[in-house]
């Protein structure tokens, strides 16, 4: 029996020691792999990286940036901070999620306080007393012969009547919108008017469509992902790429238009391509490159996008490439760069660095930090 027993401790023994020997082998081989390149993005310049950055504009030697904690003025060459922009006598300027510059030079600028507008030096703030049923802004779209803004108490359209801006028409629920809470406007070449609504809970959301004084509807029920709408973005096909989502919900719907009807075609989410579920901004830039932003999880850039599609492919960069964050909230194109706000700062990329990537049709198996993603 002893002896039967110091063997079947001798095997146990040996057992250990040989396990022992393949953990400390793979951790050596694990320690002398060829560890992957994090691949990083080209030229690209970041700036206010310790600030929440909701939109920007670039204005000849300065770009406007602002964010939650106001309005900033940046030196357009190199980035620097050149000041915090403030107006005297006024509204403290916070969340400001929106800026816009219009063909007469006058600057916008959309916060929880109001609209505020600077003319030849001079600064308004459009309030309650002026016609806005909340004094919230969340965006601006150029329409014809005026600049249209949505708030959370719905859209209104300031135009110039011997040079004074004023609010000309308005939009709610009293007359056609299916919520006040407006967040993204757009404007068809034969002003058909689109509004996005979003946050609200107690009605379907989606888009109300105005069509030559007539309204029609997307939501949830007509196909859209969700109820909330982040972006609205036309590309050349024809095609319109909606935005939605919230949190931790959403996805990309694809409208076309026949006639003066409008139905969801297809819709995209994480199984067909999107690096997250909810999209959070959407560009389409003069190289045919339809930029996808989520909510946390980076950018998807598709060349080309077709109706043919059923699922989406192409670049995927996120903050291990050299974003400043994952959640990007404003993507626009100006003077060669793509420029974007992030939660935190901004960034730039000259627009030639964009192109080799995409030629280039970089692949990080190992990483997934650039690749095709699909």
């Amino acid at each position: 029996m002893n002896i039967e027993r110091n063997y079947s401790v001798r095997i146990a023994v040996i057992l250990t020691v040989a396990g022992l020997l393949v953990v400390a082998l793979a951790v050596v081989l694990w320690l002398k792999r060829d560890k992957p390149v994090i691949t990083k993005l080209e030229g690209i310049e970041i700036a206010l990286a310790d600030r929440e950055c909701s939109c920007l504009l670039p204005d000849g030697d300065v770009i406007y940036v602002g964010g939650a904690d106001g309005l900033y003025l940046l030196d357009s060459k190199t980035l620097a901070f050149i000041k915090k922009v403030e107006i005297p006598g006024g509204p403290i300027l916070q969340l400001v999620s929106a800026l816009y510059k219009m063909p007469d030079g006058s600057l916008w600028v959309a916060h929880n306080r109001g609209i505020s507008m600077l003319q030849n030096r001079e600064w308004k703030t459009f309030g309650l007393a002026d016609g806005l049923l909340d004094l919230r802004a969340n965006c601006f779209y150029q329409g014809d012969g005026g600049l249209w803004a949505g708030t959370w108490g719905g859209a209104y359209f300031f135009a110039e009547t011997n040079g004074v801006y004023s609010i000309q028409k308005a939009y709610t629920t009293d007359n056609g919108l299916t919520d006040n809470m407006i967040n993204v406007i757009y404007s068809e070449k034969d002003g058909t008017l689109w509004f996005g609504a979003y946050y609200h809970t107690d009605t379907p959301c989606g888009l109300s469509i105005l069509n030559e004084g007539r309204f029609s509807y997307l939501s949830v029920l007509d196909g859209l992902p969700h109820s909330f709408i982040t972006s609205i973005c036309a590309i050349p096909n024809g095609e319109y790429y909606i935005g939605c989502g919230f949190l931790e919900r959403g996805g990309l719907a694809v409208v076309q238009k026949q006639e003066n009807n409008y139905s969801v075609d297809r819709i995209y989410g994480m199984n067909e391509g999107l690096p997250g579920p909810k999209v959070r901004t959407l560009y389409y830039d003069t190289a045919e490159h339809l930029w996808i932003a989520t909510e946390n999880d980076g950018i998807l850039i598709v060349s080309n996008p077709s109706p043919n599609d059923a699922n989406l492919s192409g670049i995927y960069i996120k903050q291990e490439n050299g974003l400043p964050d994952n959640e990007i909230k404003q993507i626009m194109e100006h003077d060669g760069y793509i420029y974007l706000a992030a939660r935190r700062g901004i960034a730039r990329l000259p627009i030639s660095n964009l192109d080799s990537l995409v030629n280039r049709r970089l692949v990080q198996q190992e990483t997934n930090l650039i690749t095709h993603h699909s």
